[in-house]
């Protein structure tokens, strides 16, 4: 499973419409942009989830660009936050299920040109069996 398989699967499940939607490289110059990152890589942490074993995590993180409104943007980050949900699924003939990290999106502020950002951190927990 790699990140373009999962960004893949968001993409079809989230409301992005027309938006770019890249992997590991924010496209800077679009004002409506997401991207989707790991936030750190170790070792395979395996974890038992609901007396299940077997589970392993990878922590990701969704960059956006919400534009230079920032109750458009807001709203646009608390869309996406709501849409990410917490029950499982499969990927690519893997068990998963995600899980937020945060409350809501974390707002990081505007870029130089005044372009609202976010992110929406959560770990995608699969399974190694």
């Amino acid at each position: 499973m790699n990140l373009s398989d999962i960004r893949g699967a968001l993409a079809d499940n989230l409301p992005v419409g027309d938006v770019w939607f890249g992997v590991g490289k924010m496209e800077a110059r679009r004002e409506m942009a997401l991207c989707l990152f790991a936030r750190r890589r170790g070792s395979l942490q395996r974890h038992a989830v609901s007396g299940e074993a077997g589970y392993a995590v990878m922590p990701l993180s969704l960059a956006i660009r919400g534009g230079d409104e920032h109750d458009l943007a807001e709203a646009f980050a608390n869309g996406l936050y709501a849409a990410i949900g917490s029950s499982r699924f499969e990927l690519s003939g893997v068990s998963c299920f995600i899980k937020k990290i945060h409350a809501a999106p974390l707002a990081l502020g505007t870029d130089r040109r005044g372009i609202y950002e976010f992110s929406v951190d959560f770990d995608l927990y699969y399974s190694t069996y």
